[in-house]
């Protein structure tokens, strides 16, 4: 079984009405894009990007029930400190990095927000 044909959870809603208005977005907005991607390993990590990128930018406050969440919150607000960003561009993901400088490794940090990377 490919990774690309994975089934992902795109929608939660107390109604059908509130799914149906999740599905409709998708298939203007989303669809057209992935059409044009050629790649199916291309066109599945855009979609999972840009989905986690609206859950990030429509998470409500204060929902900490795990220390995932927990942790990142933390980083969150470390990402925010750091490079003084408003709370209105939210941390989408972040990635552990290294470079090599020399003959040692720098380790470091690589933020993914919903306006820059």
């Amino acid at each position: 079984k490919q990774w690309y044909q994975r089934r992902v959870r795109v929608s939660c809603g107390r109604s059908r009405e509130e799914i149906n208005k999740d599905w409709i977005w998708l298939t203007r907005n989303l669809i057209p894009v992935l059409e044009t991607i050629e790649d199916p390993l291309g066109s599945a990590e855009f979609a999972r990007a840009k989905i986690e990128s609206l859950l990030a930018q429509h998470q409500p406050q204060g929902e900490e029930s795990s220390k995932a969440a927990v942790k990142f919150q933390m980083t969150s607000d470390k990402f925010h400190k750091l490079f003084a960003l408003t709370d209105d561009d939210k941390l989408v993901n972040y990635y552990s990095c290294s470079i090599w400088h020399g003959n040692f490794p720098k380790q470091g940090w690589l933020y993914l927000s919903l306006r820059h990377l």
